[in-house]
């Protein structure tokens, strides 16, 4: 079935405007060849819901992304702890659970010239990874001019 719709929701996850082809077999709902586009930003990927085990996979690719339209994308599931402004780029992987928490993902992003709680940057690097749900930086870093601070973590 082709798909075009507006302001699309996918449970809590906001997917803005998009084009797909939906398939449903075995109790799996997959979405393959999404091209959306929130209000400035643009993404392809490909869903898969498999309603027996209450889980999913996602594999997303966003050449630009402003961090207005991710902010809203993710709103009713997470909330950045600081204001951030700024566009880049994205890529991911999830699979997992429906809960936000529980998921495991690999997520590599840069964001370019914006801010992080009133701070500008001219690069954001922030690639993570989490397996069932623990968090584990893989490189997350600034740059401002000839400074640049780099972040480690897990948790």
């Amino acid at each position: 079935m082709k798909i075009d719709g507006r302001d699309l929701w996918l449970e809590d996850w906001w997917l803005g405007d998009a084009k797909a082809q939906a398939f449903y077999a075995a109790g799996t709902l997959t979405f393959r060849n999404i091209a959306g586009n929130y209000a400035t930003s643009r993404y392809s990927a490909r869903v898969d819901v498999h309603f027996p085990s209450n889980s999913l996979e996602v594999e997303a690719d966003a050449p630009f992304i402003d961090v207005k339209d991710l902010v809203k994308a993710l709103g009713r599931k997470f909330t950045l702890p600081v204001a951030v402004t700024g566009t880049g780029q994205a890529k991911i992987k999830v699979s997992g659970p429906f809960e936000f928490t529980a998921l495991t993902y690999d997520l590599k992003s840069t964001l370019f010239h914006g801010l992080i709680a009133g701070e500008m940057f001219d690069q954001a690097r922030f690639d993570v990874r989490a397996r069932r749900g623990e968090v584990v930086s893989e490189r997350i870093d600034l740059v401002r001019g000839l400074a640049s601070i780099q972040l480690e973590g897990s948790g």
